[in-house]
């Protein structure tokens, strides 16, 4: 059996531009918000001062921001997309208690770990 195509061209609503010539450009990809807790909560952990890059600012990683901050580390914004961190004091890496992250469900399975007292 063999098909053909139609003979009558479909009209594109919404043609693609075509180049004339090589295409160049520079695309900033979003940062991670998976990604930027799990660094937020390692530099946090660090045994000095860490800066962050490509931090996407997001509802869960300003909770995040906010839960470690309780915890005793040092969130600086220190341009777009960037963060200094310095972490918590040793007495604060095993709190009795972990800070309250409601509304975040990547923070809270970051805490639901947390040792008990």
């Amino acid at each position: 059996m063999t098909t053909t195509a139609s003979a009558s061209p479909l009209t594109d609503p919404w043609p693609a531009p075509e180049p004339t010539g090589p295409v160049r450009g520079t695309v900033r990809v979003p940062g991670s918000k998976s990604l930027t807790n799990r660094y937020l909560v390692l530099a946090a952990l660090a045994q000095g001062p860490s800066v962050l890059r490509g931090v996407l600012d997001s509802r869960d990683s300003r909770l995040m921001i906010q839960a470690l901050t309780a915890l005793g580390a040092v969130v600086e914004h220190t341009g777009p997309g960037t963060v200094r961190v310095t972490p918590f004091p040793t007495a604060a890496r095993a709190p009795v208690r972990p800070p309250p992250v409601t509304g975040s469900r990547p923070g809270a399975r970051w805490t639901a770990a947390w040792p008990e007292p």
